[in-house]
């Protein structure tokens, strides 16, 4: 069968003779087929369209005191950076003159030095248990533990640089002591290094773990030591101040020690 659109009879009289024969039926194709992409020109101008989408967004009032939308409510959070407490004390009283030992940083130091890999780590861990753990039964973390002696705070400033080398300087932020009860005095390096107590010969490390200080064969540790009484530090928190069992008593303006 020829083609229709090929007969003189059928041709269009305004097509030139020539294109005529050349006239075909359309064939359906998908809208995929059909788009061409030439890679070798520029991509269309959109900027017509970016200026009508610019036009359709609405202008932020200004903040000023006379706006009464709510743009004028909306304020930057406030942010409160915490900074390491003193290193000597600042309110001027003479009482526990070689400081107070927070109960929260001694249990803290314990729990990392004590399972490291480094004997010098075991040493120091095991002298604060024995020292200042195990005289007081067990340790709150607000509790106050009273030092004792400069000997007791060089060992204590010691075990403090390694807990900070071991996590890192943001916990310099957490207090080593009772906040308005650090130390009188401090003399870094005048007093020379301090001397680690060598680990007993028969030794067997073992991760100490605060929850091992509370109960003991589902029994409740008792507390131990003698009571200083409460104070309220420079934070607000409220304190129990503890001093070891048979200690000499300070004049402190808590009141009368009792046993505990």
């Amino acid at each position: 069968m020829s083609n229709i659109s090929s007969s003189p009879e059928f041709a269009n009289p305004n097509q030139p003779p020539d294109t005529a024969a050349l006239t075909t039926t359309p064939t359906a194709t998908s809208p995929a087929s059909s788009r061409v992409f030439d890679t070798n020109s520029s991509p269309p101008d959109n900027k017509s369209a970016r200026d009508l989408s610019l036009s359709l967004v609405p202008e932020v009032p200004p903040t000023t005191e006379s706006t009464s939308s709510l743009w004028h409510d909306v304020q930057l959070p406030k942010m409160h950076i915490a900074k390491p407490g003193p290193k000597m004390r600042q309110n001027g009283s003479t009482n526990w003159p070689h400081g107070v030992l927070a109960g929260g940083i001694v249990i803290d130091i314990l729990e990392h030095l004590s399972g490291t890999s480094r004997q010098r780590d075991w040493s120091i861990a095991l002298w604060l248990q024995e020292h200042y753990i195990i005289p007081f039964g067990r340790v709150e973390r607000l509790d106050g533990l009273i030092v004792g002696s400069m000997d007791d705070m060089d060992m204590i400033h010691l075990a403090h640089e390694r807990y900070v080398e071991l996590i890192g300087l943001r916990v310099t932020v957490q207090r080593l002591w009772v906040p308005g009860l650090e130390p009188t005095y401090i003399e870094p390096g005048s007093r020379g290094p301090v001397q680690v107590p060598a680990l007993p010969t028969r030794f067997q490390q073992i991760v100490w773990r605060a929850s091992d200080m509370y109960s003991r064969n589902g029994i409740q540790v008792p507390r131990k030591g003698q009571s200083a009484g409460e104070w309220t530090d420079e934070l607000g928190w409220d304190r129990k101040i503890w001093m070891v069992p048979g200690a000499k008593e300070e004049t402190n303006s808590l009141g009368k020690a009792s046993s505990c």
